[in-house]
């Protein structure tokens, strides 16, 4: 075993029916394992919920048990009165409930600040303290907040954006002197900026959470020295698909849709957009018989949702004179196949504003 090597991860959110989550539990420390890594550090929001984390504790004991390492965490803003000082969750397991707290692992010093409900200056206050727990070596901080000039738009903390939690500036961090800052609350993605010296890391939640944390899920691998990377989890995520089809592709619109559909990961659940334009008359079909065959399609894969309300019927517009007229000249000029079909479109479109067109 590499002593020194963390993987870190947060988010997790548990809850006793979305087995998912454990899932991405499991991988977080099969990965763990696989890397030879010391520690697990859970930057916070393990549990989803406060009143959860009694019931689920035996549970999350036997799963934390099975990595040979250590696992530290802290509590994030969901669970900050479930996981305490004192709390047992393994023989393995060190739980950071203060900013005055410490693990030393393998020569690594890790500082806890987990989330209280403070604004800028009483964070900035907590850091202070934290730093003054630096030991000789390298030091980590695990830290449940959110960066103010951090801006990664909508969703990316899950359904929290309606307020600031735990606020902080990067410079105020920078300037602490820890080596690593291990982060937790943001869950869009995987995020790694310079800090100082060192580094400040967002390993992004390891399961989807919302529908808005798309992509591929991941953890921190980090050995002391070294720039911290991203490792790509197998765990539950959601897929956005966006279809755009045109009547001049020579293809069956189903056929199309079924082609993508059947790319999907095998952890994937598929947020479908199918817009553009069809011709439903070469397919032998009206609307509604295209929207129940779509339906039917899609129920064969792991789709989330579906949305159509930007693709439309142009049959009657392609099947008109004026539109065949302009179709011929286009296909004259020495525009590339692909300036053709923007064109194309651009004129489609222009041409569903003007009745008298078709």
């Amino acid at each position: 075993m590499l002593a020194m090597r963390i993987v870190h991860t947060a988010d997790v959110h548990l809850r006793g029916e979305r087995e998912e989550r454990w899932k991405a539990l499991d991988a977080v420390l099969a990965v763990a394992a696989d890397a030879g890594a010391g520690v697990v550090a859970i930057a916070g929001d393990l549990f989803d919920r406060d009143v959860d984390a009694p019931a689920l504790k035996t549970n999350l004991r036997r799963a934390l048990e099975r990595f040979p390492g250590t696992v530290v965490i802290i509590p994030g803003n969901h669970d900050a009165r479930g996981i305490r000082a004192g709390d047992f969750f393994g023989d393995n397991v060190r739980v950071l409930a203060g900013h005055d707290t410490v693990a030393d692992v393998g020569g690594i010093r890790f500082v806890g600040l987990p989330y209280e409900d403070v604004s800028i200056d009483g964070t900035l206050a907590r850091l202070r303290a934290a730093s003054r727990q630096r030991a000789d070596g390298t030091n980590v901080l695990l830290y449940h907040g959110e960066l103010l000039d951090f801006s990664p738009g909508g969703g990316a903390f899950g359904d929290e954006d309606d307020r600031e939690y735990m606020p902080a500036r990067i410079a105020d961090i920078a300037s602490l002197g820890f080596d690593y800052v291990l982060a937790g609350h943001f869950h869009k993605n995987h995020d790694v900026r310079a800090c100082g010296d060192g580094y400040f890391v967002y390993s992004g939640s390891p399961v989807a959470i919302t529908r808005r944390e798309t992509g591929r899920r991941h953890v921190t691998l980090l050995d002391p020295g070294a720039a911290p990377v991203a490792h790509v989890l197998n765990t539950h995520h959601f897929e956005e698909v966006d279809i755009r089809l045109a009547p001049s592709e020579g293809e069956h619109p189903l056929v199309r849709i079924e082609k993508r559909l059947s790319t999907l990961d095998m952890h994937a659940r598929a947020l479908v957009t199918v817009r553009g334009f069809v011709d439903l008359s070469q397919v032998g079909m009206t609307e509604v018989e295209f929207q129940a065959a779509l339906k039917e399609l899609c129920a064969r894969f792991p789709c989330e949702s579906v949305e159509t309300g930007s693709c439309n019927d142009v049959g009657a517009i392609i099947a008109g004179d004026l539109f065949k007229r302009f179709d011929a000249r286009l296909e004259r000029t020495a525009l590339g196949e692909d300036d053709r079909a923007l064109v194309r479109e651009m004129t489609i479109r222009a041409m569903m504003e003007v009745p008298d067109a078709r």
